[in-house]
């Protein structure tokens, strides 16, 4: 009997991680665990959940063991930027968090997660993979994916494992909300009777993606022909007065803007070319942005309607 392939997902308490691990837990030939300093709520029963912190000096034997014994690894753990962004202290703590599974990794084939927003301002959309990284060199969470990028190539090529970079666009989905992102700020304010907060003229375009696409993307990875960078995104990019719109015509409500000066005069377009994932990886979005928002927006009002 073939014995079972061991996946590791570290960061596997976070939105994403929880998502992948479930949809891959129905499959029968994978052992999943996720590695995680802070998981909340229940998780499946046939998911190995080991508390973890990656970002420490020393890795204890138990982890080192999980990591020796692994045939794939979804590395998801990361330090997200909240309002104020993210600090140089972060920064180094997500740098340290790929060192670690770089360094203990054997044999594995490694699916990173990485971002969309390393290639800084451009002028140029879609976006491709081959565009110049520009990040911004106090921009501690892009610099994080870029540098976290490198040192997985260096190791990669030096211990001979298999690797996916996937640069992924916006993520949005039901339990995606944290403070500073459009759809739930949209989405509060617009219940809450208050007026929207809009940087600049509202005609920058974001690329978004629902999370099942993501999941998905993320499967396909796996395959064993599978190498290489990937942009991940949906195709098509919508404008903040679109989205304000599209929220406002979902709740049934009007709602009045008010714009305030930008922080950043530089473009802030995003808009990925996903021909390359399309091509290779076999990857094509199947949510569109308006019925993606649809399911957001009306489990959030359900939701609060019942509290």
């Amino acid at each position: 009997m073939k014995n079972n392939k061991k996946v590791i997902i570290t960061g596997g308490g976070g939105g994403i991680g929880r998502e992948l691990a479930n949809y891959l837990v129905d499959f029968s030939y994978l052992d999943i665990t996720i590695l995680d300093n802070n998981v909340k709520g229940s998780m499946d029963k046939r998911i190995n959940v080991v508390g973890c912190d990656l970002a420490v000096e020393e890795i204890s034997p138990e982890i080192e063991k999980i990591f020796y014994d692994s045939d794939y690894i979804f590395h998801l753990a990361c330090i997200k930027p909240s309002e104020r962004g993210t600090t140089k202290e972060e920064f180094l703590k997500n740098i340290k968090m790929t060192k670690n599974v770089a360094k203990f990794n054997k044999k594995s084939k490694i699916i990173y997660t990485s971002a969309g927003t390393i290639y800084g301002i451009c002028d140029k959309f879609p976006i491709k993979e081959d565009e110049e990284v520009k990040c911004g060199i106090t921009d501690w969470y892009c610099r994080g994916k870029l540098e976290s990028e490198n040192i997985l190539r260096e190791y990669s090529k030096k211990n001979k494992w298999k690797l996916v970079l996937l640069r992924i666009t916006n993520i949005y989905g039901i339990d995606f909300r944290r403070n500073g992102e459009i759809l739930s700020n949209f989405f509060e304010s617009i219940i809450d009777d208050k007026s929207l907060d809009i940087y600049g003229s509202g005609k920058q375009k974001r690329d978004r993606i629902f999370i099942d696409d993501l999941v998905r993307a993320l499967v396909f990875s796996l395959r064993d022909d599978i190498v290489g960078i990937f942009n991940i995104g949906s195709g098509k990019s919508y404008s903040t007065l679109k989205v304000a719109k599209m929220i406002g015509k979902i709740l049934k409500r009007k709602y009045k803007i008010e714009f305030l000066d930008s922080e950043n005069n530089g473009r802030k377009d995003n808009l990925l070319d996903i021909k390359k994932a399309k091509s290779i990886l076999k990857f094509k979005p199947i949510v569109s942005f308006k019925k993606g928002l649809e399911v957001v927006i009306n489990n959030w009002e359900n939701e609060r309607r019942n509290k």
